[in-house]
């Protein structure tokens, strides 16, 4: 009960604090750090939950045998060791909160893809309309503000507006489209998602 507990008071204390940290100035000016770190942060809480969990249901989970094994205990020390006064219930009810809120968090995450995805496609297609191809690879579309931005999915699609051809050089424009290739290329939108 004592391990739930503080893996509980964990996952809050950093569900608090870490939010705070991620939310400062630096992470602007390091942009990849700071996906690394809400990454790191929300994998760290959700396994702090799930451990919570397991810590709550190991008294009548097959899995003891294999902590015993592991530790080099006997199962009933692990038994005793891991059992609360309420008996079973409190496992029950962790298993039955993990289960429905990793439920729950497929099913977002599955959404949130399959509608970033139509909500592309319909990018991308509107974009074959209205944009012309150019030579060195990507789409030019008539606009009077400078733009460059990239769409991922598939090849992926780099897009120009006529303002920006218009204000860049040539090494200008080679250095823009490098770095909106190396966006499709690292799959930053994954990260982004």
């Amino acid at each position: 009960m004592i391990a739930a507990l503080l893996l509980l008071g964990y996952a809050g204390a950093l569900s608090v604090l870490g939010g705070r940290i991620m939310q400062q100035p630096w992470t602007s000016r390091a942009p990849r750090s700071a996906v690394i770190g809400w990454q790191a942060l929300s994998t760290s809480v959700v396994a702090a939950i799930l451990l919570a969990a397991v810590s709550l249901a190991l008294p009548f989970l097959p899995l003891r045998f294999s902590v015993a094994s592991l530790l080099g205990a006997q199962s009933i020390a692990i038994i005793e060791h891991y059992e609360t006064p309420l008996g079973a219930w409190p496992g029950i009810l962790g298993l039955a909160v993990v289960a429905g809120l990793s439920s729950m968090m497929l099913l977002t995450t599955t959404r949130s893809f399959v509608r970033k995805r139509r909500i592309r496609r319909s990018q991308l297609d509107s974009l074959r309309l209205v944009g012309h191809p150019h030579p060195d690879g990507f789409t030019v579309i008539d606009h009077q503000v400078p733009v460059a931005y990239c769409l991922p999915g598939g090849a992926g699609m780099v897009v120009l507006s006529s303002a920006a051809l218009e204000l860049l050089d040539a090494r200008e424009r080679e250095l823009v489209l490098a770095h909106e290739r190396s966006h499709l290329r690292a799959r930053h939108d994954l990260a982004l998602a």
